[in-house]
């Protein structure tokens, strides 16, 4: 999956955090990677929370459209 995209977990929590830098901007990669991930998410009983972040000073400023 995309190399934009740093998945954890932390007592049932997963921790999702974008890595695109300079602005963490939503490419198709990291657009394809949150629907994984969050796909994956719903549907595992170890999990009962997810954060989205992003890594860096900003969450996301912008998509690659």
């Amino acid at each position: 999956m995309s190399e934009a995209l740093h998945l954890t977990e932390h007592d049932g929590i997963a921790v999702l955090a974008l890595d695109n830098p300079p602005v963490n901007g939503l490419s198709i990669d990291v657009r394809k990677g949150l629907l994984h991930h969050l796909s994956l998410g719903l549907v595992d009983d170890d999990i009962i929370g997810l954060v989205i972040t992003g890594s860096g000073r900003m969450f996301s400023a912008g998509a690659d459209i």
